[in-house]
C-alpha cells in the first residue's frame, strides 16, 4: 500500500504540472461543459476506504460536476485507479479539484491552488498556542483559522488522513510567503509546521 500511495502522489505532481502548462497526453473532455465546480460541493465529497467502500460514486460526482478536464486511468499494485481533474474551482483558474477512484468510488481527494480571502489574520503566536498535537481536532482548527486554502483527504489502513495548508492572511514578513501545514489522523492533529509566520 505504501508504494500505491507513493506512486499516487507522484502522479498527482505530474497532473499539477500539466495543469500549469496546459498540456497532457491523457484524454480531455470539452472545455465548454456547463457545470461549475464549487468549493462547498467539493468539500462534501466522501472519501472511502482503500477499496472505495463509503466513497462518493463516480456517477454522483459527474452528475454534480459534469465531465472533468482530465481523466486518466492507471494500475498500481494490480489496482486499477481513475484520476479526475477539474480546473477553475469557484471560477479561480489557478484552483483545481482532483479525485482518485477505485471501483468507481472516491478513495482520495485534493484541492490545490485555492486561495481564500479572510478577515482574520493568524500569527505565529496563534500557531504556537492554539494548536496542540494529539489534542486539537480538525473541526477546532477550522473554527479557529477558517477552512484551509488547500487540502487532501485519504484513508490508509483504516486511518482517515487530512493534510491541510493555510496560506492566505497569515502574519508574515514581506520577504517571504507564509504557510501553515497541519496533518490530522482521524480528525486529531498529529503534526504541525509553519514557514515564515510572525
Amino acid at each position: 500500500m505504501k508504494s500505491f500511495v507513493r506512486i499516487t502522489k507522484l502522479f498527482l505532481g505530474v497532473v499539477a504540472a500539466l495543469l500549469v502548462v496546459g498540456f497532457t497526453t491523457t484524454s480531455f473532455a470539452s472545455s465548454h461543459y456547463k457545470y461549475q465546480v464549487t468549493r462547498n460541493e467539493f468539500d462534501k465529497i466522501s472519501v472511502g476506504s482503500n477499496n472505495g467502500n463509503g466513497g462518493t460514486s463516480l456517477k454522483q460526482i459527474e452528475k454534480e460536476f459534469g465531465s472533468p478536464k482530465i481523466k486518466s486511468s492507471h494500475t498500481v499494485d494490480n489496482v486499477r485507479t481513475t484520476m479526475l481533474v477539474w480546473s477553475g474551482v469557484d471560477n479561480d483558474s489557478n484552483a483545481a479539484a482532483i479525485v482518485e477512484l477505485v471501483n468507481n468510488k472516491v478513495v482520495y481527494k485534493e484541492l490545490t491552488g485555492y486561495q481564500y480571502t479572510r478577515k482574520n489574520v493568524a500569527s505565529l503566536n496563534d500557531f504556537n498556542n492554539k494548536l496542540t498535537v494529539n489534542q486539537t481536532t480538525y473541526q477546532e482548527a477550522v473554527k479557529e483559522f477558517g477552512k484551509p486554502d488547500e487540502y487532501s483527504v485519504s484513508t490508509q489502513n483504516g486511518t482517515k488522513i487530512i493534510s491541510a495548508v493555510w496560506s492566505s492572511n497569515l502574519k508574515h514578513s514581506l520577504k517571504a510567503k507564509a504557510t501553515m501545514t497541519l496533518q490530522f489522523n482521524n480528525d486529531v492533529l498529529v503534526n504541525k509546521s509553519q514557514v515564515s509566520m510572525e
